[in-house]
């Protein structure tokens, strides 16, 4: 339980709680129930009515059912509240609201640590903050942000969408419970389900499971054979949540232990073994112990590992002045006032804050001024988030940069406010580094350099010889950080390209060693042209990759209604709001909302160009068709198709796989050799075309192979259908992969995105060619993204 505080009496030992003075004029004013339950801790016998000293165990009971009932409950947060029935007998106890006392007077006061009495107070403010929290009983509405809409807006455009369905059950389950807000936030596991895949997470654990949100959604994200020790001192409610994970099919992975925490982990540590074996811990548990829980996980982590914890900004009150915090938010705010400290004075971690669920963002270290980017609910906020854990660990040339940007004295030309603006903000720059770390990035781009914050904060991070391609119209502004730059040492690893963007990637592109490639992209520029540089960069990031979006959230303005907005606002407003959806129905990549700066979207690009499982199933069944033993595939990937054809062919079949990237077909290779097919296999790293040109020179090849796989560069896909059509056998089968463009070859041109038209036109041109092409007979199947399938009958 949260804030407990053991005192030692005349008669033995018993345990006293921090929560808040309810004076007797709320009760009075509102008439609610209250139920007192004694539960003894050390002696048996009941105390009298009358003592007035504080009696061991005695809890309170609030009528939960009542609005007022609920409105304190939802006030409290983080509580135990018990059941009620409609008389003053003992009952049975579901869960207990500790820490109040009552004396002869029947006055409700609460204890302190040192047992003494908090005196009455004026309950008007806690009164105020009761109903401001009210909310939160019905649901888990944990936002930090300026407003709840824009929360909201986050949500349900990237969380709620992407959500799997197991995880949207288990909210709902949840939500009737009456400690609902004790779940995490969506957007907390989103995030989560982030970092686990960055660390290629397999074993984890988890303090402080309530009903498993958090858990279900680990066991989704974690691998067949990953484990993960959950601990809760109250099974109770993960049985509650136990049916939904069992449903999923993910039960075996969990380790389930009914206990305080700090005893479970002392005894992992007795086995040296787990010692450094552990990828990922999350944290969301009693307040009071998160540094004894911060000090053994350090010792259980792995270097490189990931501990996140909730709960760390506990409503915005570590920002608010003493006298203005409710009561019952103090030991709690306190107590997450100095882990924060001990957190940015620590040398083990690296750390960053996400405004997320309980979370947020501003300015001034040494007179110096962030650019006022702030989406929390205050300034406030943001500055202690900046002073507590940002500022401290920002190294030297990024605060001198900052500086020098921040007094740019030069003006946008249609706008009234300093370009300073412009830079990247140091909190979103906090969570870069750690990302660029996670992703052990050494080969970057980045789209809009400005002075060069993010920049040279690229620079600081990746090794030595690290490469950042960056790209910018205006020369003159990354003149002003160069200094800087060159006296940190790393203008080496940055290639300056003053120009528009699209031509720079473009040119990237044309070299095909350059797909797949590259590690990271950091994207800060006109943002009309966002969803052209996210095609490009979709094909020069490699799998697992990352690229970073800024000013996704443009201030909150996404979330307003718009006879609100500003009018020289409303156009970059409606641009941010279609990207957002646009990458929020983009399969190819998981995206994760960041309030920090002005919003940032974290897209980490997946495997989508991997055959579709449908398609799988229906190429399994036409290679056992075609009795196929000699194949060829164009286009690898991690070899998802290939593996299958592999396992369906005979034991002394064969398969020449061609592809231009080693790379992402080394990331399948140990399941291929696991599953004893290696030796199948004959994989060639180039073009296709000019292997197909090999093998036809010699005649022994031409008509013998018995089936073919094309999912390669669409631009080629008849260059390559003349070649096969001389090496399959009459009867032989080949599949082409993509032939539909997710539909876009029936759209109107004008309503294709620009990035996309050239592959539209050259499929819709193919599939004329193989309509009318007398030697084969063909068929569409509606599989993946379309599939033709085409056979030799000439």
């Amino acid at each position: 339980m949260d804030n407990i505080h053991r005192v030692n009496d005349d008669d033995g030992e018993y345990r006293i709680y921090h929560k808040c003075v309810v004076p007797e004029w709320y009760l009075n004013q509102f008439h609610f129930l209250l139920v007192l339950e004694l539960r003894l801790r050390v002696s048996p016998q009941p105390f009298p009515p009358d003592k007035a000293k504080v009696p061991r165990g005695l809890f309170l009971q609030l009528n939960l059912l009542s609005p007022l009932g609920r409105l304190v409950y939802g006030s409290l947060g983080v509580l135990r509240a018990l059941t009620w029935r409609n008389s003053l007998q003992r009952h049975h106890r579901e869960s207990c609201l500790p820490g109040f006392v009552v004396d002869k007077t029947n006055t409700l006061k609460c204890l302190t640590k040192r047992n003494t009495v908090i005196p009455p107070h004026d309950p008007r403010p806690l009164l105020e903050a009761m109903e401001q929290n009210a909310k939160m009983v019905s649901g888990p509405s944990k936002g930090l942000l300026q407003s709840e809409d824009l929360y909201q807006y986050i949500q349900e455009t990237s969380v709620f969408p992407r959500e799997p369905e197991f995880l949207k059950e288990l909210r709902r389950v949840t939500a009737s419970h009456p400690r609902a807000m004790m779940t995490t936030s969506p957007d907390v596991g989103q995030m989560m389900a982030m970092l686990l895949k960055l660390v290629n997470a397999k074993k984890t654990i988890e303090v402080g499971v309530f009903t498993g949100y958090s858990l279900l959604l680990t066991a989704l994200t974690i691998p067949e054979d990953g484990k993960i020790i959950a601990i809760d001192v109250n099974r109770d409610p993960f049985e509650i949540g136990l049916p939904v994970i069992k449903k999923a099919g993910v039960a075996d992975k969990i380790d389930f232990i009914e206990s305080e925490a700090l005893p479970v982990l002392d005894q992992l540590l007795q086995n040296h073994e787990n010692e450094g074996s552990f990828d990922f811990a999350f944290v969301d548990a009693d307040k009071v112990n998160y540094w004894n829980y911060h000090e053994r996980l350090m010792k259980l982590l792995k270097v490189g590992g990931v501990a996140v914890y909730d709960n760390t900004l506990w409503g915005g009150s570590v920002a608010m002045p003493h006298a203005l915090v409710p009561e019952f938010m103090k030991p709690g705010r306190q107590l997450t006032i100095e882990l924060n400290k001990l957190l940015a004075a620590d040398q083990r971690v690296q750390i960053s804050r996400a405004s997320l669920g309980d979370e947020a963002m501003e300015q001034n270290v040494e007179n110096v001024r962030a650019p006022p980017k702030s989406l929390l609910q205050s300034d406030d906020l943001y500055q202690y988030i900046l002073e507590t854990s940002v500022y401290p660990r920002e190294p030297e040339f990024l605060k001198e940069l900052r500086h020098v940007t921040a007094n740019h004295p030069r003006k946008i030309i249609s706008l009234s406010f300093p370009r300073a603006m412009m830079a990247t903000a140091p909190d979103a720059g906090q969570l870069m580094a750690m990302l660029l770390n996670l992703v052990n990035a050494k080969k970057t781009v980045e789209v809009g350099v400005f002075t060069g914050y993010s920049l040279l904060l690229t620079a600081l991070t990746i090794p030595e010889d690290g490469k950042i391609i960056a790209i910018d119209v205006n020369r003159e502004t990354f003149e002003i950080g160069l200094p800087i730059i060159k006296k940190a040492g790393v203008a080496d690893k940055i290639d300056f390209i003053e120009s528009e963007a699209l031509p720079v990637l473009d040119q990237l592109l044309q070299n095909h060693e350059n797909e797949g490639s590259f590690d990271f992209a950091f994207v800060d520029a006109d943002k009309n042209s966002y969803q052209n540089y996210h095609e490009r960069l979709m094909k020069l990031l490699k799998v697992n990759g990352l690229v970073v979006y800024d000013n996704t959230l443009r201030r909150g303005f996404v979330a307003m209604p718009e006879a609100l907005v500003p009018e020289h606002r409303k156009q970059d407003r409606e641009i941010s709001i279609e990207f957002n959806k646009f990458l929020a129905a983009d399969p190819r990549i998981q995206i994760s909302h960041a309030s920090v700066g002005d919003g940032i979207t974290i897209c980490r690009r997946l495997s989508f160009y991997s055959t579709a499982p449908d398609v799988g199933q229906l190429m399994a069944m036409l290679l056992k068709l075609v009795d196929a033993k000699r194949t060829i595939e164009l286009g690898v990937y991690t070899g998802y198709s290939l593996l299958l054809t592999a396992l369906t062919i005979p034991e002394d079949g064969k398969i020449t796989a061609i592809d231009v990237n080693r790379e992402t077909f080394e990331i399948g290779l140990p399941i291929i050799k696991k599953a004893g097919i290696a030796d199948k296999i004959d994989f060639i790293e180039s073009e296709a075309l000019p292997v197909l040109d090999q093998l036809l020179q010699n005649h022994e090849n031409e008509g013998s192979f018995d089936f073919a796989f094309v999912d390669a560069d669409k631009v080629n896909y008849w260059n390559n259908h003349e070649r096969l059509m001389n090496l399959l056998k009459v009867g032989g089968l080949v599949v082409y992969d993509n032939t539909l463009r997710r539909g876009s070859v029936v759209i109107p041109d004008a309503l294709v995105p620009e990035f996309g038209r050239e592959i539209r036109e050259k499929m819709i041109e193919f599939n004329k060619l193989i309509a009318v092409d007398p030697r084969v007979q063909i068929s569409h199947a509606s599989l993946g993204d379309g599939i033709t399938i085409c056979r030799r009958r000439l």
